[in-house]
């Protein structure tokens, strides 16, 4: 069950995120690349230690919005497996869904979505820390 939301997600947002590294790639510096070109590294080289450091930023606000995104993830749950067997695919969203409609206990429910909030926000701080520690 959980792999198939995984792969359903996969497909459903693999090209945003392809579209986001296009658009990284497309406005790297080419005169790091004659640099690397001059200095004899070619091939993987190339891309372990030139495009990867310079894609970074870029690849980092992907994970972002990707992170985000996935811990509001409830509709694809919701309609692919109801939590999965065994609450194998259940998500914050999808335990405060239950707990306050389908089992009623309303503080339950309550409680969850502002967790989730402190859980995004916290997410979100580690993400900033990151994109400061690669800012050049």
């Amino acid at each position: 069950m959980l792999l198939s939301v995984a792969l359903i997600d996969t497909w459903q947002w693999a090209p945003f995120v392809g579209l986001i590294v296009l658009g990284g790639l497309q406005f790297l510096p080419a005169s790091m690349f004659g640099a690397a070109a001059v200095d004899g590294v070619i091939g993987w080289r190339r891309f372990v230690y030139v495009t990867l450091p310079l894609l970074g930023p870029t690849l980092l606000i992907a994970a972002v919005l990707r992170s985000v995104d996935l811990l509001r993830f409830f509709d694809l749950v919701l309609i692919a497996t109801r939590g999965g067997s065994g609450n194998a695919s259940t998500t914050m969203n999808m335990y405060a869904y239950q707990q306050g409609f389908e089992f009623s206990p309303f503080g339950h429910a309550s409680a969850a979505m502002p967790t989730l909030s402190i859980v995004v926000l916290c997410t979100v701080m580690v993400f900033a820390r990151l994109r400061r520690a690669l800012s050049y």
